[in-house]
């Protein structure tokens, strides 16, 4: 029995369910539905239900309180819910469906090794009086007494502990209102748990008072019914707006009012006081705010009407969103950097904010409704979670947004170790994953996590700076507009790289792409298929790699720079070939920088090369490994070209070890090298030819 404003409700059990009286003068026609957090925080509770549910799918529609329907348990008050909540629930070792001879001995099922006493619930008998819970003896399977009478068989249920269902609940099912015992026939079906815990509070001080059902998922709505519940419903809130704030000590908030939208509405601030506010900012260039002195503890903060912009930007003390109102009420919200933990689905209730850029970044959130974007088709998601450091695992948040071209630093700086294959299946329109996923803790990516985006065009940073060991195969097999690769595994642990892009034939830029990684080994068919790629620059930077095919970048023709393409690896011989066809290349910048292992090179060759000016600063710098020196060779016509530049600064500085005789670089025509050949003090001409403006000692 609940109290509920001094007036008495009495839950009565009869063969068809629960009745209840004088519900007619009590329950309001508007329900509005809040969180548990509420319940957990409410001082003044009027009374608590619970229900015990296996589905949460549809739970709307579908008939409750009575075995056949959605709802297992009925409905309790807190006075006796813990010992009808335990009554006929059971835990049992293994859950096993196929047809069995009962005659026969078992020492295993569904791969569980069956020891004395484990209990073992059988379903999908051909004979269904066979259905039912055995505990094994001797290695055989005795009948229980678990579900002898009716009252053990009410609505009993099944905790599986091993096994295929580990963790999942078995329902005995009901025939109409009974339910079927020992030597009868039975069916089971399993499924998941819930429990629906509801607070029942009453605003006494409302001008229009209202029932207020608090729960985790659900408000209940308990329509007049004389007979008994089955014909419960469910009534979603219309215009509620639900959040949680929390102080440490007395101190003013400020609610903030978004510039450019228009205000209408009842803030109820969770102390027994409220707050009407109307403004219009439609046309304002700044915001206004609503001020409130709150003492130190948790609040529940609700705006019942129109409000279409919730800043919190910055904000110390909210903790919750628990309701986000109606699906044509909010237009902008953010969070930035505030003090967030929990956000609650959304059933399409943003649907009309249009951007979602930074709306959540660097909160404390955990977890991401899979609703959250539900119905919203063309918002942009521009650094929405960034900086959430406690984000590990998403899920299919996205399935809605198919409008969306962009997902620039989405996931950037979080935590995240898990991603769903499924994440960008309906994003059709995106163009750019530009850092998507940087600096994260992801070490395995779904093979088939862009197989639908074949629009994307950019790449650049998506997975810098994890920890990505193996890149599948075809990652990238659909993906055949990207034009940029740009630092996409830079700062991971990758030690192979194969063949990842030969069906993305308009790259044109590598830079960076694996930089700062583990790799030991290259494909030499990895960029065949490249042909418009310009640059290389820094592509395998800080690297472990040894060895060099001499048709890398044969296909390459498009090719402007290899600036620090191979700097700071251990490369110990360089093919002669390596650039021979890349004929427009105008920049070898620090192209074999810091690889301390390298021993000789035959010469960069550089026949047909088409520009009018080549650097080669720091090219070789502090290889000083390098013994054998030999030529640089070029086409005649480029010796002859007064037009041409050549910069060697710095280009052989630290090779201390390098023998030979130098070419005489300082004089083709108009070519610079300070430096070029400083601390070579074996080479032949180091005295007799090398001036000394080229690090040389020669005057």
């Amino acid at each position: 029995m609940i109290n509920l404003w001094n007036k008495k409700i009495d839950f009565n059990q009869t063969s068809s369910g629960y009745t209840i009286d004088n519900r007619s003068s009590i329950f309001e026609e508007k329900v509005l539905k809040t969180h548990d957090i509420h319940f957990k925080n409410q001082t003044c509770l009027n009374g608590v239900t619970y229900s015990y549910i296996k589905d949460l799918d549809n739970i709307y529609e579908k008939t409750l309180l009575i075995g056949n329907g959605n709802a297992i348990n009925n409905m309790y008050t807190e006075y006796n819910m813990i010992e009808k909540y335990m009554k006929n629930h059971h835990n049992i070792d293994v859950a096993f469906g196929e047809e069995i001879d009962l005659s026969k001995n078992y020492f295993k099922l569904d791969n569980i090794e069956l020891k004395e006493n484990h209990l073992v619930l059988l379903f999908n008998q051909i004979d269904k009086v066979n259905n039912d819970i055995y505990i094994i003896k001797n290695n055989k399977l005795e009948k229980t007494n678990i579900l002898s009478t009716r009252e053990k068989a009410n609505k009993a249920k099944f905790h599986i502990k091993l096994g295929t269902y580990k963790e999942r609940v078995c329902y005995l099912l009901n025939e109409s209102i009974n339910f079927p015992i020992t030597n009868e026939k039975k069916d089971f079906e399993i499924n998941d748990m819930y429990l629906l815990k509801n607070e029942i509070q009453y605003n006494i001080n409302a001008v229009d008072p209202k029932i207020i059902f608090t729960n985790y998922d659900v408000a209940r709505h308990l329509q007049d019914n004389s007979i008994n519940f089955n014909s419960i419903t469910f009534d979603i809130p219309t215009n509620i707006i639900i959040i949680t704030l929390s102080f440490s000590v007395s101190e003013t908030f400020d609610l903030v009012l978004k510039e450019g939208y228009n205000y209408n509405a009842t803030i109820y601030w969770g102390d027994g006081t409220s707050s009407a506010i109307t403004s219009d900012l439609t046309s304002s260039s700044s915001s206004s705010s609503l001020q409130k002195n709150f003492n130190a503890g948790e609040y529940t903060l609700i705006i019942d009407g129109d409000f279409p912009g919730l800043y919190f930007q910055n904000d110390l003390h909210i903790t919750d969103v628990v309701e986000w109102g109606n699906k044509d009420n909010l237009e902008y919200i953010n969070f930035k950097n505030s003090t967030l933990k929990n956000i609650s689905g959304t059933k399409g209730k943003l649907k009309n904010v249009s951007s979602f850029h930074e709306s959540f970044y660097g909160t404390l959130i955990s977890e991401i409704p899979n609703d959250l974007f539900y119905d919203n088709h063309i918002a942009d998601f521009e650094s929405t979670f960034e900086n959430c450091y406690n984000l590990t695992t998403i899920n299919d948040i996205f399935y809605d947004n198919t409008g969306v071209t962009a997902f620039n630093s989405t996931f950037k700086s979080c935590k995240i170790i898990n991603i769903s294959e499924n994440l960008f299946k309906n994003n059709t329109e995106v163009l750019s994953f530009t850092s998507t996923f940087e600096h994260n803790n992801i070490s395995i990516i779904p093979k088939e996590l862009f197989k639908y985006n074949t629009k994307v065009q950019s790449f650049t940073s998506t997975f810098k700076t994890n920890n990505i060991i193996n890149i599948p195969y075809q990652l990238f097999n659909t993906n055949i507009d990207v034009v940029s690769f740009d630092y996409t595994f830079e700062g991971n642990l990758i030690e192979t790289v194969l063949d990842y892009f030969k069906t993305n034939t308009s790259v044109t830029s590598f830079h960076s792409s694996f930089k700062s990684n583990n790799i030991k080994i290259i494909s030499e068919n990895i960029f065949k298929n490249n042909r418009s790629v310009t640059t290389f620059e820094s592509v395998f930077e800080y690297n472990y790699i040894g060895a060099i095919y001499s048709g890398l970048f044969i296909a390459n023709r498009a090719t402007i720079s290899f600036k620090s393409t191979f700097k700071d690896n251990i490369i110990v011989h360089i093919p002669k070939k390596l650039f021979i066809n890349n004929i427009l290349v105008n920049n070898f910048d620090k192209t074999f920088k810091n690889n301390t292992e390298l021993i000789y090179f035959e010469g960069i060759s550089l026949i047909d090369n088409e520009n009018t000016g080549i650097t080669f600063v720091e090219m070789f710098e502090n290889c000083y490994k390098l013994k054998i020196y030999s030529d640089f060779t070029f086409n005649q016509t480029i010796w002859e070209d007064s037009e041409t530049t050549f910069t060697f600064t710095n280009c052989f500085d630290g090779c201390y070890n390098i023998q030979g005789e130098a070419q005489i670089l300082w004089d083709i025509n108009s070519s610079t090298g300070v430096d070029c050949f400083r601390t070579c003090t074996q080479l032949n001409n180091y005295y007799t030819q090398i001036p000394i403006t080229w690090g040389g000692h020669f005057q």
